[in-house]
């Protein structure tokens, strides 16, 4: 997974006008000699905010080249992960990177979107699974899909825990009862590691895992998400 070094935006926020400040504060009233303007004069502040002006303007062309080509970088940060999987990827919504190919035979395309402010980055996986059934697993209740499911008390899960919502509550609750399954689907959903908010929704014709993944997220995470939603494609299949 490719790590990005970032200038601190502190830093590039506040460093450069802090600076300016400091200079245009130095023309205007620095001590010259007889023959030139007088401190605080008009013609120490003309000059003083041209050249500020042009500073300032100079720093927000920077500050915005900078931002873009942060963004830009940071939505490549799983680049080389899924194209080593075999997935081709290509620019989506300006920022992110999309991946689509198959794997294992499976149709599988990828979405991952970079950060913004206070949110995490934004990562939807999904794999080909031929099956009719629904349903949405998450450590709260799943908002995404699934809306009118029954909730599905799973006897493996902690009650709270993980919380499973289905159309058809008797296929589910006979598909999780299987302790290997029930296990595959805590690693997909439990944050217990830190590495990121997940929810697991199964719908006609695919699986897909909707992540929000944190600073602890890593190759190693996806690489594990990805070899159980081929695993759980595959038991899928199998109780059809």
């Amino acid at each position: 997974m490719r790590r990005i070094h970032k200038i601190p935006l502190i830093v590039i926020l506040l460093l450069p006008p802090i600076l300016m400040a400091g200079m245009a504060v130095l023309m205007i009233y620095i001590p010259l000699p007889a023959a030139l303007p007088e401190a605080g004069s008009h013609d120490r502040n003309l000059p003083a905010a041209i050249l500020t002006g042009i500073l300032g303007l100079s720093w927000a062309i920077v500050l915005i080249m900078y931002l873009i080509h942060a963004f830009l970088a940071a939505g490549d940060a799983l680049e080389t992960e899924f194209t080593g999987m075999g997935l081709t990827g290509s620019n989506y919504l300006i920022f992110g990177r999309q991946y689509e190919g198959s794997i294992e035979g499976r149709q599988a395309n990828a979405q991952f979107l970079p950060g913004r402010a206070m949110q995490n980055p934004l990562l939807d996986i999904h794999i080909e699974a031929k099956t009719d059934q629904r349903m949405a697993i998450s450590t709260s209740k799943p908002m995404l899909d699934c809306d009118d499911c029954q909730k599905v008390e799973i006897s493996a899960f902690k009650p709270g825990n993980i919380q499973v919502y289905a159309q058809d509550p008797t296929w589910a609750g006979n598909f999780l009862e299987d302790p290997v399954l029930a296990e595959m689907i805590k690693g997909l959903v439990d944050d217990a590691d830190g590495s990121g908010l997940r929810e697991v929704y199964l719908q006609p014709g695919r699986i897909w895992l909707h992540v929000r993944p944190s600073g602890q997220f890593s190759a190693e995470h996806l690489q594990s998400w990805m070899d159980q939603l081929l695993e759980l494609a595959k038991a899928i299949e199998k109780t059809r």
